[in-house]
């Protein structure tokens, strides 16, 4: 795994101290997109949308989040992926198409995908319909073989640090909480870029609406009482549910065990 240590929220306090080593510039990744029965990445009139997503199992679902979370708060972060302007909405011309993708310390690495059969490629893609960014960009990341996650063909369970960083060249950082002191700064965050936070592997305290050793975005947070009588609120979603579930955010830190966001 490239990003190998953990950058820690300095805005949330109770975390354990981890340090990553420097990022020193990014690889744009040229991908090759091939397909025989050509078909469209989106539909013209909409782009990109979160509901072109669909987890196909536990094991891809914290990467499905994390593409269903950066559609939905910025899609021309994915449209920018794909550089073939001529192909994005040309359904006859989608033979090639191609992709740049981010990867750490290097640069310039082009990456060819034949995707003919995309079944040799990646194994159930995480795509819901028949448009094809997500298959592509899943293919595009496995080819890469570089994120811990996102080797061989099929997706194994990773990081949200890593594939934001993949998607977007930003730097990602984790934090590891201590189950009891936060701070509101990264939560606040929420609806600027994605945040994320994963459950501890074991049975959850809350009420058991929230999955343990799983991947959620943060898409809500508001602050109510004070530090006394904090009944302060946020909304988690992954990309296999259809509606947020809201719980205290005292709770979620207890139940948390690490968290993802902007450096």
């Amino acid at each position: 795994m490239s990003f190998k240590f953990a950058i820690i929220f300095a805005c949330l306090a109770g975390l354990k101290t981890a340090i990553a080593a420097p990022v020193e510039g990014f690889n744009n990744k040229t991908v090759h997109y091939r397909r025989e029965d050509s078909k469209q990445l989106w539909q013209e009139s909409f782009g990109p949308l979160k509901d072109d997503i669909e987890p196909k199992g536990p094991d891809s679902l914290w990467f499905a989040t994390t593409l269903k979370r950066l559609v939905e708060l910025d899609f021309m972060s994915i449209q920018n992926i794909f550089t073939d302007k001529k192909a994005k909405f040309t359904a006859e011309e989608l033979k090639e198409v191609h992709l740049q993708l981010t990867m750490n310390n290097e640069k310039n690495v082009p990456v060819t995908l034949d995707l003919s059969n995309t079944t040799k490629l990646i194994k159930n893609p995480d795509s819901a319909n028949s448009n094809l960014w997500v298959t592509a960009i899943e293919a595009g990341a496995l080819k890469l073989n570089h994120y811990e996650g996102l080797q061989g063909d099929k997706i194994t369970p990773g990081s949200p640090a890593d594939a934001m960083r993949m998607l977007t060249s930003m730097s990602y950082g984790t934090g590891e909480t201590d189950g009891s002191n936060y701070n509101t700064k990264w939560l606040e965050l929420f609806d600027k870029t994605p945040v994320f936070c994963k459950t501890y592997d074991r049975k959850m305290n809350y009420e058991g609406v929230l999955e343990a050793n799983t991947w959620f975005a943060i898409v809500g947070y508001e602050k109510k009482g004070d530090s006394l009588t904090d009944l302060s609120e946020m909304k988690l979603i992954h990309a296999g549910m259809k509606e947020p579930v809201v719980v205290l955010v005292q709770q979620a830190i207890q139940d948390s065990k690490y968290f993802v966001g902007p450096k």
